[in-house]
């Protein structure tokens, strides 16, 4: 013996090693987010000519003017969510932040790629150091795949909070759409 400890096998350190990346891997240091919470009394019943609101955004949206049966209303109101640039500006925004919100949930999947490549050549019987006695074929295929696959480890989870934040960020352009639509869609009813 010469005195040294026995060193552990490679395979206990790469062990190790991937095991503390996995679990750095699974902290989150952005805090959870919790929307306000308004404790009030059964008995409150609000002041007039206020009362509590009780809002219907699951309710099926639509031509919620067609109901007054004006065929002029009806046409304006379909011209207006057509051909108004506001809206049309409004719906590239949303649709934007949605690619957004997919493009930071593509970071949590690996990414692979392959690609390829296929010829056939024909080489001149008069190339350079050719005999003319040769008999080396005059065709030579070549053919390639390639193929690659990465993955980013989610440090601090810092890919799920970045979609986590796109997604809301696409849900806030759709709910300011939607009420853009309405407003002008009300004020144009109300004219």
């Amino acid at each position: 013996m010469t005195g040294h400890a026995a060193q552990p096998p490679w395979w206990r350190l790469a062990a190790v090693a991937f095991g503390a990346i996995a679990g750095l891997g699974g902290c989150d240091l952005a805090p959870a987010y919790h929307p306000p919470h308004y404790v009030l009394p059964a008995s409150y019943q609000g002041l007039q000519p206020f009362t509590i609101a009780q809002p219907l955004d699951t309710s099926p949206r639509g031509p919620w003017w067609q109901q007054l049966n004006d065929p002029l209303l009806d046409q304006l109101e379909h011209r207006l969510t057509v051909e108004n640039p506001d809206l049309a500006a409004m719906a590239e925004e949303y649709t934007q932040s949605r690619d957004l919100a997919a493009e930071a949930r593509a970071g949590l999947l690996p990414q692979i790629g392959a690609s390829g490549d296929l010829s056939a050549n024909k080489q001149s019987r008069n190339r350079v150091f050719r005999s003319l006695t040769s008999r080396a074929p005059n065709y030579a295929s070549n053919v390639e795949v390639e193929g690659a696959a990465s993955s980013e480890p989610d440090f601090w989870s810092q890919i799920r909070n970045t979609t986590r934040m796109q997604k809301r960020l696409a849900q806030a352009s759709a709910a300011a759409l939607a009420a853009a639509r309405l407003s002008l869609e009300t004020e144009l009813a109300d004219d």
